[in-house]
């Protein structure tokens, strides 16, 4: 009878110590999810992934510039001043005739008057990024469409997967031929806890 419930303790024993092993904390990503690329941790920036805490971050798109680019100038996406063909978009004669937002050292992606804050990268993901310009133009033809009316929203990627979205503000078809845009980024905040007294 000992041997007996020395046996089945020592059994129980082993299935406890196993099962502790084995659970993981809900909120914790594992190595094995970036090697899968799973659902769970594709929306997700690496650098964020590590330490997400699912109850109190979310994501949203935060404004980093608003910006005016002259024809045949260029600007950086990340905040930095450019000049004229340097930068990860250029606005420039199109075909001769009037002008397009063209991805320099990203890729575009026109998403259209979207609200931004239905835009996730898990969506984002999943679209064909490509290196085509966007036209405008002051009056829209055949010929000459005007893919950059006011509010359209374009997506860019740069080369190591950072995702960006620039709103068109206004189109001058003046003396200057600018764009107005605001460039936002995506990131993880923390989000305000309410407490009642």
């Amino acid at each position: 009878m000992k041997i007996f419930l020395f046996s089945t303790t020592f059994i129980s024993l082993i299935f406890a110590i196993f099962y502790c092993n084995n659970a993981l904390d809900p909120h914790q990503i594992s190595i094995s999810d970036f090697i899968s690329n799973n659902e769970s941790s594709r929306d997700l920036p690496l650098e964020n992934s590590l330490t997400r805490s699912s109850d109190n971050r979310h994501f949203t798109w935060q404004p980093v510039k608003t910006a005016v680019i002259p024809l045949g100038k260029s600007l950086n996406l990340d905040g930095s001043a450019s000049s004229a063909n340097s930068g990860d978009i250029s606005w420039t004669a199109d075909k001769g005739t009037f002008a397009a937002l063209k991805p320099m050292k990203v890729r575009f992606y026109k998403l259209g008057p979207v609200d931004m804050e239905n835009v996730t990268t898990r969506y984002l993901n999943t679209l064909n990024f490509d290196s085509n310009s966007i036209s405008a133009a002051p009056v829209s033809s055949p010929s000459n469409p005007n893919d950059l009316p006011v509010n359209t929203v374009i997506a860019c990627k740069t080369p190591d997967g950072k995702y960006y979205l620039l709103e068109i503000a206004k189109v001058n078809w003046g003396m200057y031929w600018d764009v107005q845009l605001s460039v936002y980024q995506g990131t993880y905040v923390t989000a305000q806890v309410n407490q009642f007294n």
